[in-house]
């Protein structure tokens, strides 16, 4: 597979869940519980994230096992509904339903990477046998899925089958038990072929329509442009209007998604040049305005951008970063569909931590039947993962506080994503139970919002003061040194931070310490903020003769400033350990 944006992103995600652990099994919400938990996942990246869906009040959970077999869970049965496939497994799952019918959908690169669904009709109680999509291999993440009120399915995708990349679409017609022996190609080809560069399709239906919009790059007047296609089908996909281009620019585009809300479509999209990005259909997908971007996000690089509605106002979520070493926030705004207008600005949700300390990743968000919108992320600032949400009951100007959704720091929480019911949200999300990350759970909460303290029923953090911190903090510290400056390297092995303590067994930090010898210790300085810690120590060393690479390397006793970072992990202070090349293994 070509690396596209989205398979670097989930590449970067997969470092970070790398250096991720998490404390204690013991369940904080035994006095409600989850209203959906499978206790062992598949041990994959966000690509096998688990879809959730909502048959009438009764959960459906689409998965991975451990042993990567796609598994549909349904009340207190779980099915395989990959049994009659000679692929197994799969990835970037989803679950679509339109009366009792029921579409599960994903995508394995094995086998020269495919597309495959499997029908319910009786609202996920059994199963027809599992298809594959695509006439021809060379299926590539995004794809969507819809039905129309025939009954026909319809699903669009990348693809890469010829050279770069290119968009097509399948139909069945029987209800998913076979599928047109020949896809069609929605995007037209370039020439010279080999310059086709159309990605990231996405679908929704608008009336009677299916509307398609994805992007490519083309040459307009001797220079590169983004572009954003669509194209309109009002019988199901057996026909299609011909491409119109609805957007072009000078710049980069990406993270674009299509949503219907109400009688229009909207489009959203970050533009290199012009930030967070809207397009508005009002026809069904026959004509487009442009409804311009977000203030102020044109000075960030945005991604992850996610939108919800209901009536004449829309909220975008989206991650955004100053620059590539700076951390990622979440911001939100309001687009008022009638005017076309965005919110005079956007505001950041992931509040009430130090700025520029720690990431936030992944938002999404949704809409309540009551009217409400919510947010949620994951947020870094507990140091190990945790779910935050946020909600606002009036169209957006207030937000409420961020609030956590375990005990901070106790696991490592993340990938959550939202859906909406009357006066609740349905919250799906991922956690590790322990340091050694063999059992990942998925995990369904239904959460009752409240218009005074934003959602009921989360637990109460349990937090240290900041003085009981820094004092825990000095004496932490001292206690590591002291350690040192005896020569008992082997018991400072527990004072630094879960993720380097996965990558290194104790058994062999010993040998990595080399020939040090610490003199003496003193801390000259401790800063703060929130739950990272720098201190500086001045330390007295040397390295006795020791030989590297051929040569016997002696350091003779030296006093220096050494400034190390410290994290508070949900009951102690670690230190981050900083290896001689590259970053440290802990990542927040």
């Amino acid at each position: 597979m070509r690396l596209t944006r989205q398979t670097l992103r989930l590449a970067a995600i997969g470092l970070l869940i790398a250096g991720l652990s998490a404390c204690s099994a013991s369940n904080p919400f035994a006095s409600s519980g989850p209203a959906l938990q499978i206790d062992s996942i598949y041990q994959g990246d966000l690509s096998a994230k688990p879809a959730l869906a909502d048959l009438d009040g009764k959960l459906a959970m689409l998965f991975a096992t451990p042993e990567n077999r796609v598994a549909f869970r349904l009340g207190d049965r779980t099915a395989l509904l990959d049994a009659n496939l000679k692929v197994k497994g799969g990835k970037f799952f989803q679950l679509h339903q339109q009366g009792d019918t029921v579409s599960a959908l994903w995508w394995s690169h094995e086998n020269a990477k495919a597309l495959y669904c499997a029908i319910s009709t009786d609202g996920g109680k059994t199963f027809a046998p599992a298809q594959i999509v695509n006439s021809d291999h060379g299926v590539l993440p995004p794809f969507t899925l819809l039905t129309n009120k025939d009954g026909v399915i319809g699903v669009v995708y990348m693809d890469e089958r010829a050279p770069r990349y290119e968009i097509y679409f399948n139909r069945s017609t029987d209800g998913g038990k076979t599928w047109d022996k020949q896809d069609q190609r929605l995007d037209t080809a370039p020439q010279p072929p080999e310059q086709s560069s159309a990605m990231f399709p996405d679908m929704v239906q608008s009336g009677d329509n299916w509307v398609v919009v994805w992007t490519d790059t083309a040459k307009v007047d001797g220079q590169v442009s983004g572009r954003i296609l669509a194209r309109v089908s009002s019988d199901g996909g057996k026909q299609w209007a011909p491409e119109k281009v609805i957007y072009q620019g000078p710049s980069m585009l990406y993270s674009l998604g299509a949503h219907a809300i109400g009688n229009d479509v909207v489009v959203t999209f970050q533009d290199t040049l012009k930030g967070v990005m809207a397009l508005k259909s009002a026809d069904q997908g026959k004509t487009w305005t442009t409804l311009g971007g977000a203030p102020g996000s044109q000075t960030t690089n945005n991604s992850v951008i996610r939108l919800a509605g209901q009536g004449q106002t829309a909220y975008a979520v989206w991650m955004a970063q100053k620059d590539a070493k700076s951390k990622a926030k979440v911001y939100a705004s309001e687009i008022d569909l009638a005017t076309g207008k965005w919110a005079a600005q956007p505001q950041q949700i992931d509040v009430g931590k130090p700025e520029g300390v720690t990431l936030s990743l992944e938002p999404d968000v949704t809409v309540t039947g009551s009217g409400a919108a919510v947010v949620t992320w994951t947020d870094f600032r507990n140091i190990r993962p945790n779910i935050y949400l946020s909600a606002s009951f009036d169209h957006g100007k207030i937000w409420t506080a961020p609030q956590d959704v375990e005990q901070p720091g106790e696991y490592s929480s993340l990938f959550s994503d939202l859906t909406p019911r009357k006066n609740s949200v349905l919250l799906t999300y991922e956690r590790f139970t322990a340091d050694d990350h063999k059992t990942r759970q998925a995990l369904v909460r239904d959460i009752k919002l409240d218009e005074k303290t934003g959602f009921s029923g989360l637990p109460e953090p349990t937090v240290k003061s900041a003085a009981d911190k820094e004092a825990m903090l000095k004496d932490r510290v001292n206690t590591f040194w002291k350690l040192r400056t005896d020569g008992d390297f082997a018991k400072t092995y527990a004072y630094f931070d879960p993720a380097f303590r996965n990558a290194m067994p104790e058994k062999d930090f010993d040998k990595h310490q080399g020939n040090f010898t610490y003199h003496s210790a003193k801390t000259e300085k401790i800063d703060i903020q929130g739950n990272v810690a720098q201190v500086t120590e001045k330390v007295n060393y040397e390295v006795k003769p020791t030989p590297v690479a051929g040569q016997v390397v002696k350091i003779p006793p030296t006093t220096t400033d050494i400034k190390t970072p410290w994290v508070w992990i949900y009951d102690n202070w670690y230190q981050v350990y900083q290896p001689p090349f590259g970053d440290s293994y802990l990542q927040y």
